[in-house]
Parts: C-alpha cells; structure tokens; sequence
C-alpha cells in the first residue's frame, strides 16, 4: 500500500507467525507482509522490511542477513523491533506528523508483560496509541458475530500453536 491520504489514522495489526497482517478503518484492505527484517551487519540498521525482505532470503551476502524481530507475537531484539516497526509505519504511509492508532491483536498466549514491551516498542516507533484486542473477539468481529449479545455463538481460533 503506497503512501497517501487513503489511509486513515485507525489501523487494525495482527502479529501473526510468518506474517504481519494490517487493515485500515477507511480502505478495509487487508494488507500481509512477511514478517522479517533484512539487516546491514555493518552499520546495525535495518535496510529492507516485510516482502521486501522476504526476498532476500537464501540471496543475502556478506554483510546481510534476515532477522525476525517479532517471533511469535514476542519481541525477540527490543531496539530492532522499534526500527521495524518504524519502517512498517512508513511503509503503511506513516510518518512523523502523522501517528497511527493501533488495534493490535497479539496472540493468546502473550502475557502483560510481553504486551507491555510491544506497546512500548510501537510508541518508540511513532504509534499515536496502542490498545491490544483479544484474538477471539477480533475473529468474532471479522465473522461479523453479535458477540454481545443474548444468543450463542462460538468462535475457535485455529491457527497454528506456538512451541517457543
């Protein structure tokens, strides 16, 4: 997704696995990118994010290598985590003037402190605010379930279990 006025200021983030998932409240488009850094040994920066990165894989020589700063819905490498972050804001058409408010679902299995380490992470990078959403409520809304109400509903989520 290019840079623009398209975008709202309201963006839904999933920290999946493989993969980091967003969707804007204006646009509704669910964009995916792989969830990876390409990183310059040399200068300790990250140059490439996301697909970008993912194509680097088995390709990155020398002074390259691909890192996942986000493993499992868990920071693995704090300042590396800020710097992706940073480059996926801009990337989501973000900037320094204009800071995203997140709807982030983490996995189920991230405890407070792990979400407070990734809020953290997201506001050093530029984030206006950071609210985290249950994942079984956020599968309810997406299958647009009245999950509030009297009657029943079930929601599963079937993704895949960490072994971490």
């Amino acid at each position: 997704m290019g840079k623009g006025s398209r975008l709202s200021k309201s963006v839904a983030l999933d920290l999946g696995s493989s993969n980091l998932y967003w969707c804007d409240a204006q646009s509704e488009e669910v964009v995916a990118e792989a969830n990876i850094a390409l990183v310059d040994d040399k200068k300790r920066r990250i140059v490439e994010v996301g697909d970008s990165a993912a194509s680097a894989v088995g390709r990155a020589e020398g002074h390259h290598h691909v890192v996942r700063p986000i493993r499992n819905g868990r920071v693995e490498d704090v300042s590396m985590a800020e710097r992706y972050f940073s480059m996926i804001f801009s990337k989501m058409g973000f900037g320094r003037f204009r800071k995203p408010d997140l709807g982030v679902v983490a996995p189920i299995f991230c405890t407070a402190a792990e979400k407070r380490v990734l809020a953290s992470a997201m506001m050093k990078a530029g984030a206006g605010s950071v609210i985290f959403v249950d994942a079984l409520v956020a599968a309810a809304v997406g299958a647009l379930l009245d999950f509030q109400g009297p009657r029943g509903s079930m929601v599963a989520s079937v993704g895949a279990p960490s072994c971490s």
